[in-house]
C-alpha cells in the first residue's frame, strides 16, 4: 500500500512540474528567431519575399524542422500573419511575423523655408523605403512651388530597383525562378546563367577591387560565413563569445582568391573554384545608389538628396536652402564616432 502511495505521489509531482513548464519554451541549446523586420511592410502590387528565419540546435542547422504557414495577398491592402512552427525532438516553438500591405509611402511635400522662415519658392517632397537592402532608404526631392511631379511613378521606379537588387545580392535566401548570390554559392563550381543585372554587379565588384586597394574582396564569403556563424551562435546572455577557429579560418582563406571567379560576358555565366563563395554585402548598396542617381538625374527636379542607409549619401541639382545651392553633409570621424560634437566636420557638395 505504501509503495502504491509513493507511485501515485511520484506521478502527481511529475505531472505538476511538467504543467509548470512554460508553453513552447525551448531549452537553452536552441536558437530560433526571425530574420529581417517584424512587422514587415510591402507596397501594394509589389511581390512579397519572406525574410526567413534561423533555426539551430547547438551548431546544427534544423531549418528543415520548421513549418511555415500563412499567405500574403499583395494585391489587397491589409495585415497578414506568417507563422513559423519548429518541432524538433519533441521540442516545439512558434514565431509569427506580421506583414502589412500598404499604399506607397508618399510621405509629404512641404514648403522649403529660409533661416528667417521666409518661403524659398520651392517644396521638398519625401519618399521612404524600409524593406530593401536591410536598411532604410530616404529620398528628398526639391521642386518649384507650382510644379507638378508624379511621386507615384518615382516611387514605383525606385521600388523596382531596390527590390530587384535586394533579391540578386541576397546570400541567405533562395528565390524561385531567380538566380542570385545564394544560388551561386550553393554550387560554386557549376556554371550559373545569371541576369544582365547580376552579371554587371559582379563584374563591377571585381573591377572595383583594385581601386580600393583590395580593402574589399568579393570572394571573402567562406571566411565571413565563419564569423557570421559565431556571431549568431552567441547568446545575448554570454559575456564572452567563441571566436572562429583560427585553423579553420586559415583553411577558408585559401578559397578567397577573386581571380578564380570566371565570368563569361557573352553567355552571362559565372563559375568559381571549389569551396568558394561571393558576398556582395559591402558593395551592393553603393552600386544601387549609382543606379538610382542615374535615374534621378533624368527627372525634372531642382535638386535631390538620396540617403541609402546613411553610409551612402548622394546629392544632385541645387539645394534651395543654401545661398550657393550646395548640400551640407555631416561626416563623423570613424576613429571616434561617439564624439559627435568634437569630431564631426561638414562638407559642402554641389
Amino acid at each position: 500500500m505504501k509503495r502504491l502511495f509513493s507511485l501515485i505521489l511520484l506521478v502527481t509531482l511529475t505531472l505538476t512540474f511538467t504543467g509548470c513548464k512554460k508553453e513552447n519554451e525551448l531549452p537553452g541549446e536552441y536558437l530560433f528567431q526571425l530574420l529581417g523586420s517584424n512587422p514587415q511592410t510591402v507596397l501594394v502590387g509589389q511581390p512579397y519575399y519572406d525574410s526567413m528565419f534561423m533555426a539551430r540546435y547547438e551548431t546544427e542547422d534544423i531549418s528543415e524542422y520548421v513549418t511555415v504557414s500563412g499567405t500574403v495577398d499583395t494585391s489587397t491592402i491589409g495585415e497578414y500573419t506568417i507563422t513559423y512552427t519548429l518541432n524538433h525532438n519533441g521540442n516545439t516553438d512558434t514565431l509569427t511575423r506580421t506583414v502589412n500591405v500598404v499604399l506607397p509611402n508618399l510621405d509629404y511635400c512641404q514648403d522649403v523655408l529660409r533661416s528667417d522662415n521666409s518661403d524659398t519658392g520651392y517644396d521638398k517632397c519625401q519618399l521612404t523605403w524600409s524593406s530593401y537592402l536591410n536598411t532604410v532608404v530616404k529620398l528628398s526631392l526639391y521642386i518649384e512651388d507650382d510644379q507638378n511631379i508624379d511621386l507615384q511613378a518615382i516611387n514605383t521606379e525606385v521600388t523596382a530597383i531596390l527590390a530587384l537588387y535586394t533579391i540578386l545580392s541576397d546570400k541567405y535566401t533562395e528565390y524561385e525562378y531567380q538566380t542570385n548570390v545564394w544560388t551561386i554559392n550553393q554550387n560554386p563550381t557549376e556554371i550559373h546563367h545569371v541576369s544582365q543585372e547580376l552579371f554587371d554587379l559582379i563584374q563591377f565588384s571585381l573591377d572595383s577591387q583594385t581601386e580600393v586597394l583590395d580593402f574589399y574582396n568579393i570572394a571573402l564569403q567562406p571566411v565571413l560565413e565563419l564569423w557570421h556563424n559565431s556571431r549568431e551562435a552567441c547568446s545575448s546572455t554570454q559575456q564572452v563569445c567563441a571566436l572562429p577557429d583560427p585553423e579553420v579560418l586559415e583553411i577558408r582563406r585559401a578559397y578567397t582568391n577573386p581571380s578564380q571567379i570566371i565570368l563569361d560576358e557573352q553567355n552571362l555565366t559565372i563559375t568559381m573554384g571549389e569551396n568558394m563563395g561571393i558576398d556582395l554585402g559591402g558593395i551592393s548598396k553603393g552600386y544601387v545608389s549609382g543606379l538610382l542617381i542615374d535615374y534621378l538625374d533624368t527627372l525634372d527636379v531642382y535638386g535631390y538628396l538620396l540617403n541609402n542607409g546613411q553610409s551612402n549619401v548622394s546629392v544632385g541639382g541645387i539645394n534651395p536652402r543654401t545661398d550657393d545651392g550646395s548640400f551640407t553633409i555631416a561626416v563623423t570621424d570613424p576613429t571616434d564616432p561617439y564624439d559627435i560634437l568634437g569630431n564631426t566636420d561638414t562638407l559642402g557638395f554641389h
